[in-house]
């Protein structure tokens, strides 16, 4: 998002950059405010003629902290329009993970607020305000527009589909200037990149392993890189199946149920206790549910994510998709449009 998509934007808007995951630590709905804090004064330096176009586009990517960042949710829609108006031009407020919103009592209201921000400055009909929004983990995302009181009902994610052969294709290049191996066989490549559930961190980890010439040299780097991948897939699987495994029984059915489900269901209701107690072979109450759903969320590391609203996934998308469809390929993430 941050190094391809926002300096394409830039060309033709005002670009604000924020992501929740670079300080989970951090209020959310502070990052965005001080994001679009300082974008507003940078707008007004602009239009005072203090700056320049290519001074302007940077305040956007500005890494500030304010002593002060707004407190009345109303103000963020207001600053938004100022900006606008004073750069003439369209604003694109790009919030990377943007799921982690959701699970801080006031990210709701920060996306209420944008929401407002985004009708006001478009009601003349004119685009003059895009929100991108874009998560690791589209079932979290999704909970920003599947319900009527979702805050961005209507609008659609789109799965981002997993980097390709062109990719590779450059990977493969520097593999070549980088190193003393002459041929890379993009067919391993790709099928190595399969195996790691498309992740290009795991994907470099695995390449400076299997070109490193102190290991085993007598399978081919192709190889090397293929049993590598294979052997990755096999320690995930391994490593959810041992985390199901080690739960008690009650623990492991909510689980499994809440990462089979696509949302639109209660994880205490009437039929969800049907459906632990027939796992669990004893009835199960909604009490006992709560408690086995505090044990997974303090589980270490966390197995459940819990959103300000009480609505519940399985923390890790990987897991989930091994449970869901008993394949543990990690699917790609998304944005909201």
């Amino acid at each position: 998002m941050r190094q391809d998509l926002a300096p394409l934007l830039s060309n033709e808007a005002f670009v604000i950059y924020t992501d929740l995951w670079a300080d989970p630590s951090r209020d959310p709905t502070v990052v965005v405010k001080e994001a679009v804090r300082q974008s507003h004064m940078a707008a007004n330096s602009f239009a005072r003629g203090a700056i320049t176009k290519a001074e302007l586009n940077l305040a956007g990517f500005a890494k500030v902290t304010l002593e002060d960042p707004w407190t009345d949710e109303q103000q963020l829609p207001i600053a938004l329009n100022s900006i606008q108006a004073q750069v003439q031009m369209p604003l694109v407020l790009i919030i990377d993970e943007a799921q982690h919103a959701l699970a801080h009592p006031d990210g709701m209201g920060l996306m209420l607020s944008l929401k407002s921000a985004r009708d006001q400055i478009n009601t003349l009909g004119e685009a003059n305000l895009r929100i991108v929004m874009s998560g690791s983990d589209r079932d979290k995302l999704m909970r920003l527009v599947h319900e009527a009181a979702s805050p961005f009902y209507g609008c659609s994610v789109a799965t981002l589909p997993p980097l390709g052969r062109p990719y590779l294709e450059h990977i493969a290049e520097r593999i070549k200037a980088s190193t003393n191996i002459d041929f890379v066989d993009i067919n391993a490549l790709e099928k190595t990149f399969e195996l790691v559930g498309h992740q290009p961190e795991t994907l470099a980890g695995i390449i400076g392993m299997a070109a490193n010439p102190l290991i085993d040299q007598r399978q081919s780097f192709s190889a090397r890189l293929i049993t590598a991948g294979r052997e990755h897939r096999q320690n995930r699987i391994a490593s959810y199946r041992d985390k199901l495994d080690a739960l008690p029984a009650l623990d492991r059915a909510i689980m499994e149920r809440i990462g089979s489900m696509d949302g639109g269901f209660a994880v205490g209701g009437k039929e969800s206790l049907a459906v632990y107690s027939k796992a669990t072979g004893e009835p199960v109450t909604a009490q006992r549910v709560q408690k086995a759903l505090h044990r997974l969320r303090e589980h270490s590391p966390p197995l459940l994510w819990k959103s300000a609203a009480a609505e519940y996934a399985i923390e890790d998308a990987g897991m989930r998709d091994w449970i869901r469809d008993g394949q543990d390929d990690v699917k790609g993430g998304g944005f909201i449009r």
